[in-house]
């Protein structure tokens, strides 16, 4: 991945992991529990698996990979600022 984005990019990119997954674990060890701890903490795990999974076969490669990682990115960052907001399940009964 540093060829392809370079040494400022890498740090921007691992910049980008470490505040969502420090934002993410804050949410699912708050005392009170939200109404979409499930989501986030699904989605944690989530991120964590495309992270591993990367090491083998980066999700760069692929538009389809790009895409499904950037959408889970995108629900993550989505379900921690509901959380934080104003403590609504967005969840369906």
């Amino acid at each position: 991945m540093l060829y392809k984005i370079g040494i400022l990019g890498l740090v921007i990119h691992s910049v980008f992991w470490l505040r969502m997954l420090y934002e993410s674990w804050r949410v699912l060890i708050a005392k009170n529990k939200h109404g979409n701890w499930y989501i986030v903490f699904f989605l944690f795990i989530s991120v964590i698996l495309i992270l591993i999974d990367g090491i083998k076969i980066e999700y760069l490669r692929y538009g389809h990979t790009i895409q499904f990682a950037w959408l889970i990115y995108g629900l993550l960052i989505v379900s921690i600022k509901q959380s934080r907001e104003n403590n609504e399940n967005i969840m369906v009964p």
